[in-house]
């Protein structure tokens, strides 16, 4: 399984975890089926909350560990994480086109 984060989107992370005093924690992805259509949402979690059928990637020499679900594994494999910051627009974008043929 693979997830892959932009270094742009690691610098981000580490920036909204020190702004938000969460240095120490994880960031969950979920995948949710809205209106038909796959999402992704980040969340900071607590150590505690990571489960034994979690899976823990660190990147950044893990100062950034991303967690996902067991059941969301097969819909986040593949998954690019990576920020964009535009004029009309900035925030992290997920994609993954593997996605499509898990669901």
């Amino acid at each position: 399984m693979e997830i892959t984060v932009t270094s742009k989107a690691l610098k981000q992370m580490q920036t909204a975890a020190k702004k938000d005093c969460k240095e120490h924690m994880a960031l969950r992805v979920e995948v949710r089926r809205i209106s038909g259509a796959l999402k992704y949402a980040m969340n900071f979690i607590a150590d505690q909350d990571i489960t034994d059928t979690d899976k823990v990637f660190s990147f950044a020499r893990k100062k950034v560990r991303i967690v996902a679900r067991g059941q969301d594994f097969a819909l986040i494999n593949g998954l690019t994480i990576d920020y964009i910051d535009e004029k009309d627009r900035s925030g992290f974008k997920m994609s993954n086109q593997n996605a499509s043929n898990a669901a």
